[in-house]
């Protein structure tokens, strides 16, 4: 018995939801994604998107069906996210029928991850020892970050596979890392070595997101999004000054000489060495292709660049929308010419700009009881926040449209 045609384009329609709801597509770039593919096919399709589930009402003649989809996102995969673009764009322009696409599309997704954990967990370790040098931390702080980003990353995997420790991560973590940190104050700067062990854990890129969507008119997933990002700040903020004060508890009763530990930022001629570390890192952690590599540090010193030349004209506060800016324009250019997915270079490059450390440090002041300076800095995390969707609004009109996936 053959399966009506209606019946396999809706089923296509919706595991392309359930794929990119998995790759944590945006609720707007979700819809419009979706609307184009049902009218490629012929049907009508409206969609409300959430990040966790969306409603899908799909009609073609007579037949008239209402779904709701319960799907959890996923960590970001951009190499499924690069293939996930070419598949559609085969079954938009008739290249591949939608019953082809729905059987490429579950393959796809059932593959397994493309760098396996012993090659993840050290890359944690990687990101924290570059991210110390880029938040102008020098040789003592990259060397003490790499431990603590390695519990990081034991941690974040384990929680793959244990749910209940997945709830308490942000918060098991920042402890953690917090009284490692305190032990070494001899030896590195505590602030700058606690927030380069954290900085895959910041969700400033889901405040980005969530600042997006409500800007483009979608209040629910945008609101939702950003409660999220609440609850993960209060979580690293209250572990980070739990683990401070037990770290301070233990330098009392350790016999380890206390003093400040000054920082001696890198040599001009090393300034760039921790972004290729860090794009290196992120390739792995992003799970894309070894080949994406010099597309990934591309997109990331492309944004280095367009903050410090922005920062430079129109001062700090503002040189964040000039990098924003420029990695979004140049993400965009190159999926014109290369039709690849433009969050290959777009969400690296976004990660390096991103204020999620600056509300985590706010909360932290408050939880110290140092409640002015802790709103100020949160204050600064959404001008900062505001500058980068402000320019990265300017880049989709200044620039070519942007594909929704």
């Amino acid at each position: 018995m053959s399966v009506p045609a209606a019946d396999i384009r809706s089923a296509f329609v919706l595991e392309l939801g359930k794929a990119m709801q998995t790759l944590g597509v945006p609720a707007h770039r979700f819809e419009e994604a979706l609307e184009e593919m049902c009218t490629s096919l012929g049907i009508e399709g409206d969609f409300f998107a959430l990040p966790t589930a969306f409603i899908a009402n799909l009609q073609e003649g007579e037949q008239h069906r209402t779904h709701v989809v319960r799907q959890g996102a996923g960590n970001p995969d951009l190499s499924k996210l690069d293939e996930l673009k070419f598949l559609t764009d085969a079954v938009m322009r008739g290249h591949l029928t939608p019953e082809g696409g729905l059987h490429r599309l579950r393959s796809l997704m059932a593959r397994p991850s493309r760098h396996p954990l012993k090659v993840v967990v050290p890359c944690f370790g990687l990101v924290s020892c570059a991210a110390a040098g880029v938040l102008g931390g020098g040789w003592h702080e990259m060397l003490v970050a790499i431990p603590l980003g390695l519990l990081v990353g034991v941690l974040a995997v384990g929680s793959d596979f244990r749910p209940t420790l997945a709830r308490v991560l942000p918060a098991l973590a920042a402890t953690l890392v917090a009284l490692a940190g305190a032990l070494m104050a001899p030896y590195a700067s505590v602030k700058l070595v606690v927030l380069a062990g954290l900085i895959i854990l910041f969700p400033g890129l889901k405040l980005l997101i969530s600042l997006n969507e409500l800007s483009t008119g979608n209040l629910v997933a945008g609101a939702a999004r950003l409660a999220d990002v609440g609850i993960t700040l209060v979580q690293l903020a209250f572990g980070a000054a739990l683990g401070q004060h037990l770290g301070i508890s233990a330098l009392k009763l350790l016999p380890i000489h206390q003093h400040l530990h000054v920082v001696h930022p890198l040599p001009e001629a090393f300034q760039y060495l921790p972004v290729a570390g860090l794009a290196l890192g992120l390739l792995v952690l992003f799970q894309a292709r070894w080949r994406d590599y010099p597309w990934i540090l591309g997109g990331c010193l492309l944004a280095m660049a367009g903050t410090r030349l922005g920062a430079h004209w129109l001062g700090a506060s503002f040189g964040a929308a000039m990098g924003a800016f420029a990695i979004t324009l140049g993400s965009n250019l190159l999926s014109q010419f290369t039709h690849r997915t433009p969050s290959l270079t777009l969400l690296p490059g976004l990660l390096v700009l991103v204020p999620g450390s600056l509300g985590f440090r706010g909360l932290a002041s408050i939880f110290q009881n140092q409640v002015v300076s802790g709103l100020d800095t949160a204050f600064q995390m959404l001008f900062l926040a505001v500058a980068l969707l402000f320019g990265l609004l300017l880049a989709h009109l200044a620039g070519p449209e942007r594909p929704p996936i």
